[in-house]
């Protein structure tokens, strides 16, 4: 055989090796050379020319190594032995109707302290109809991120007009409430009040738009009832110990804190519910009922945009009444592979995911989102099979974070479990650092109450004034003055002037109830008499309070202080005294009309007047007020006292439509003279209807022209007011020029954007000049409807046939069942029989957050026939149920359901 030595001819060894070299450098590495250029450069073109730095593709999935099996036996130990335990106060006993101090605190909004922390909260209903809807706020330091998305049967869709753009500012920061939604707790962990009245857009967005087609946006209103129908699972409790040991032992162990990468994820916890509202739209619409089926989910933390890299979440709801959410989410800090999820059974138990085929990396991971799913997953001893079809023509798209930090594309679902129907929705997120075209919301200095340090000199001040610190206390000066200081501060006489003035504080009224014991007894005897303590007529006893007050004189120590304030206006000041109770003009409670103003008073009388606000408080319908409202019977009061305005002509102004609530419309109610006679509807006023557009641009929509047959004035002896007959030509025109109705809709559109909420403002004009005398909150807008109030107290179904029985109950509980009936013994009935029956039938757990067995519909005492045959599977258990009438109220009954009520 010759070899290279041989034929080259060299007998060393150095020089064979040389040779040797060189041969390859020629021959081999060049043939490679030549073979991996031009992939190399193909690459780079690629990367440089074609990738995107938002492309999911740079998002990098851990993958199982070779010592995979031995970091997830690890990994399941150290779960084992170092997961957290449930804490014990979190424990229920077994007959709490009401919510334990963990779960009022876990309902609570949290306190966001740093600029990446969050407090979301977001809720999904749907039916076998196609009605979806999905809401979700998140509270965050500066700004809230919400997310509205309704898609009806008939294929329409319905988001905020901002939308796809998510980020709003709001004047609400400690609540779950922005853009016009608001989630408000009835029972923690087991009712919620879900409320809307605004404007939405019809159709989806996939742009940002500062402009929008008017006729798109509809003015929207729903109210729903959310009920519980499961317990809650906290986020450590719905992770499963074998999903979660397999996602860490794919991550890299490159520290002794690699257990950590499981705190990453937000905590919170997920609950199954249902919503029960009508839905709106306009201001004819009678409405259309909803009734849908899904999870309420709630985490706080650090923001998802931050460090999620991809994320998938699939919610189904079957027609048996099964439910169940799917999660699989991607970290840039932490799981790359984590998966979780929950499954509601029919029969209510609630069990962890323990396997899953859910990948990241095979379900759309170049944002190309798939018409169909397969997805297969075990829970409770159970295989699932679903075959999900995607719809997109409903889909929507929604960006997250300033600028854009994150890309979610929501479609509906629709479902066949294990050969069952179900409806459902799905939420693809995706990191994004692409372009953000939005407008950033400008930050507002919201006018708020401050928490001053009311002493002056080591005392509470007994009189204050007006553009003082103390006067921004609301338990001092009460809500009135409160929103007259706030006015005040504005400082902007270039558009409006607030009179001035000064206040006699809550704490000058304490000082002379304790003055005169007198006083004391009459108050103490009016509570025992309102509270049903003594039986003795109410109406009498408040007129013995209010001549009680009434014949008091001021003490020397209020009175001598008040003297002080009035040395600084002149002797023939005339001054308006007006009451301000705490807690009146609340965003809850208004109290409008209910305490005395008194007109026209001298310096020589406001120590009169004074007393005459504070006996107003005591008055029959001042007392039967806050008693139907379940407000204190002696809150204290304050009484603001103001130089009188020389009005020609006054009036209210509602920045929204007091009646429909219509954030599209200001409504303006003027006469001449005084507001008195359009607050105390002693004439017909002159009322104008101005349109506002998305961009606030204003329009004067509609004029009806009061009859304003009288108007009142100050008196000509300046004391005290007089009414007057207005002319025949003056009363066909309006009392105001339209660049006035116009000059005073915009200020109500900035006070609203001040004040974080719509405003109900008492004005007064003073030739052309504007002055504003109140701007309390309109409490209207958030009542609850006729329909709130017949299902509050309704037991959750969740199947669309079900039978609820009368049977018994009928005779027990004959007609409407009170609400004290039906939120004690009704549920302390209900517990007893889950307990009862959970002795005998382990397939299914006890839960004191829902009624199942026995509870209220329509505020009627019923039984649940299809939850009574889970809790007795077997059918000689039911032979109770044999020859009983039932009263069935359902939309349609199965074949089976009759089999069972033969049964």
């Amino acid at each position: 055989m010759t070899t290279i030595a041989d034929y080259y001819g060299v007998n060393t060894l150095v020089q064979y090796a040389e040779l040797t070299m060189n041969w390859l450098v020629d021959e081999v590495m060049l043939d490679a050379v030549m073979l991996i250029a031009p992939i190399a450069i193909w690459i780079v073109i690629r990367h440089i020319l074609v990738e995107d730095k938002d492309d999911p593709r740079r998002v990098i999935y851990s993958k199982a190594g070779w010592n995979y099996y031995v970091k997830k036996f690890w990994a399941r130990y150290c779960l084992a032995k170092h997961w957290v335990k449930e804490p014990v106060e979190k424990k229920k006993e077994i007959y709490a109707i009401t919510a334990n101090a963990y779960e009022t605190r876990l309902e609570s909004p949290r306190k966001i302290r740093k600029e990446l922390d969050m407090d979301g909260m977001a809720i999904f209903g749907c039916d076998s109809k196609g009605n979806s809807m999905k809401l979700n706020i998140v509270r965050k330091i500066r700004s809230t991120e919400v997310w509205v998305y309704l898609s009806l049967a008939d294929g329409s869709v319905y988001q905020l007009p901002g939308h796809p753009d998510t980020n709003f500012v709001s004047g609400q920061w400690k609540q779950f409430e922005a853009a016009d939604l608001k989630f408000s707790v009835i029972e923690p962990m087991r009712k919620w009040r879900i409320t809307f009245n605004g404007t939405l857009r019809k159709g989806v967005a996939n742009e940002w738009r500062l402009e929008h087609d008017e006729a798109a946006l509809l003015h929207v209103r729903f109210n729903f009832i959310w009920t519980a129908c499961s317990d809650y699972v906290e986020t450590r409790d719905s992770w499963d110990k074998r999903l979660l040991s397999e996602a860490l032992a794919r991550e890299s162990w490159r520290d002794g804190d690699w257990l950590d990468m499981v705190h990453l994820e937000p905590e919170g916890y997920d609950q199954f519910g249902v919503m029960d509202g009508v839905v709106r739209f306009g201001s004819q619409d009678d409405g259309s009922r909803l009734y849908l089926r899904g999870v309420r989910q709630r985490r706080w933390g650090e923001m998802n945009e931050i460090n999620l890299l991809r994320g998938v979440r699939v919610h189904g709801v079957a027609v048996d009444g099964s439910f169940f959410t799917l999660n699989t989410t991607c970290r840039r800090d932490g799981l790359t592979r984590a998966k979780w999820g929950l499954v509601r059974t029919a029969t209510g138990m609630v069990h962890r995911i323990k396997s899953s085929n859910f990948d990241l990396e095979q379900i759309a991971h170049h944002k190309n989102l798939p018409s169909q799913l397969k997805l297969m997953f075990s829970a409770g001893g159970k295989n699932y099979i679903a075959s999900v079809q995607l719809e997109e023509r409903s889909g929507a798209l929604l960006y997250s974070g300033h600028p854009w930090r994150q890309q979610t594309f929501l479609r509906k679902l629709q479902l066949n479990v294990n050969g069952m129907q179900a409806s459902g929705f799905t939420e693809f997120a995706y990191w994004y650092r692409g372009a953000c075209n939005a407008e950033k919301p400008p930050p507002i200095a919201f006018l708020r109450a401050k928490k001053w340090d009311c002493t002056e000199d080591g005392h509470v001040p007994l009189v204050c004034d007006l553009r003082g610190k103390a006067a921004l206390i609301e338990t001092l000066v009460g809500g009135k003055a409160v929103s007259l200081a706030l006015l005040k501060s504005l400082n902007d006489a270039r558009q409006f002037s607030v009179p001035s003035g000064f206040c006699v504080t809550s704490e000058a009224y304490a000082r002379q109830t304790q003055m005169y014991p007198q006083l004391q007894l009459a108050v103490e005897l009016l509570k025992e008499v309102a509270t049903g303590q003594k039986d003795l007529d109410l109406k009498s006893v408040c007129r013995k309070v209010v001549d009680a007050f009434e014949n008091t004189k001021l003490c020397q120590e209020v009175k001598a202080t008040l003297d002080t304030f009035l040395e600084h206006y002149s002797e023939d000041t005339i001054f308006a005294v007006r009451s301000s109770a705490v807690g009146e003009d609340s965003a809850d409670l208004s109290s409008a009309g209910q305490n005395s103003t008194i007109l026209g008073v001298r310096s020589e009388k406001v120590a009169e007047s004074v007393m005459k606000c504070w006996a107003s408080l005591f008055s029959e319908h001042s007392v039967l007020y806050r008693k139907q409202y379940g407000q204190e019977l002696d809150p204290g009061m304050a009484v603001v006292v103001q130089v009188m305005v020389p009005a020609t002509a006054a009036g209210v102004l509602f920045t929204r439509h007091p009646f429909t609530g219509n954030p599209r419309q200001i409504l303006i109610t003027a006469n001449y003279g005084l507001g008195e006679s359009v607050v105390s509807a002693v004439a017909e006023p002159d009322s104008v209807l101005i349109s506002r557009s998305w961009n606030n641009h204003l329009k004067i929509e509609e004029v009806q022209i009061g009859s304003k047959k009288d108007s009142i004035f100050v008196s000509k002896s300046g004391e005290g007011t007089e009414s007057i007959n207005i002319a025949e030509e003056q009363r066909r025109k309006l009392c105001l020029s339209g660049d006035l109705l116009l000059k005073l809709a915009q200020i109500g559109e900035g006070l609203e954007r001040l004040f974080g909420s719509p405003r109900d403002i008492e004005w007064a004009v003073v030739e052309e000049e504007i002055y504003l005398l109140q701007a309390r909150p309109i409490t209207t807008l958030d009542a609850w409807t006729d329909h709130e109030l017949e299902h509050e107290f309704d037991m959750p179904v969740v199947m669309d046939n079900d039978i609820l029985s009368i049977a018994n109950t009928g005779e027990v509980f004959p007609g409407a069942t009170k609400p004290l009936t039906q939120s004690v013994l009704i549920r302390l009935l209900d517990l007893e029989i889950q307990e009862q029956c959970n002795k005998h039938n382990k397939n299914r757990t006890f839960c004191n957050l829902y009624q199942s067995v026995v509870g209220t519909t329509s505020n009627h005492v019923v039984i649940s026939v299809i939850n009574v045959s889970f809790l007795f599977p077997h059918p000689t258990k039911l032979a109770r149920f044999q020859n009983t009438e039932h009263s069935l109220c359902a939309a349609s009954l199965s074949k089976s359901d009759f089999v069972l009520r033969r049964r």
